[in-house]
């Protein structure tokens, strides 16, 4: 399974990309209509991998995905619909990423980094009983390699500023973060 490892300033847990996941036991129905999902991840495989799931899930049919693309290093989002371009080489190899999907009934936001990058519009959901996989979609075994931390579930879609400030106040590379519409610092 996935080991405990040296993170960006804490823990994180290392995919090796061949057979490492964390099986939770959540499923698809948890994240409801409205949620926001948030996570630091690092990708150390190569761009011409095949799909390499953040979090995945575990139904065949209309699966439930956050990762890299096949062939490219573009960021694509599934739950139920998927869209395989909403952050063109937006997995970079070797460097840490914050992603954020924010989705409010049909309609999905993507961030990278506290940035808005695109918009979505589904048409349908996942299966509500599709268990939540950290690290796998198991539909064609895309394994995740590289690390993943600090995985955040909401069960709202956050404001634009709540992600920035999810951003700042999760990055631990020894800048100030900048806290409230203010503008202060810390």
């Amino acid at each position: 399974g996935a080991t405990v490892a040296a993170g960006l300033g804490q823990k994180c847990y290392s995919f090796d990309g061949v057979d490492d996941k964390i099986t939770t036991p959540l499923t698809r129905q948890f994240l409801g209509t409205n949620y926001s999902l948030s996570v630091w991840s690092n990708f150390k495989g190569l761009a011409t991998d095949h799909y390499r799931a953040i979090i995945g899930g575990q139904d065949t049919a209309s699966e439930f995905f956050l990762g890299k693309n096949s062939g490219n290093l573009n960021l694509g989002w599934q739950d139920g619909d998927y869209f395989n371009n909403v952050g063109t080489n937006q997995v970079p190899i070797d460097t840490y990423k914050f992603y954020t999907v924010v989705r409010e009934g049909n309609s999905g936001r993507i961030y990278i980094d506290g940035t808005f990058v695109s918009s979505v519009n589904f048409s349908t959901s996942c299966n509500n009983s599709e268990q939540i996989i950290i690290g796998l979609e198991s539909e064609g075994n895309f394994y995740w390699k590289g690390n993943i931390q600090d995985v955040r579930r909401y069960n709202r879609p956050l404001t634009p500023e709540e992600v920035l400030t999810n951003y700042d106040i999760t990055r631990p590379d020894g800048t100030k973060m900048k806290l409230g519409a203010n503008g202060t610092t810390y």
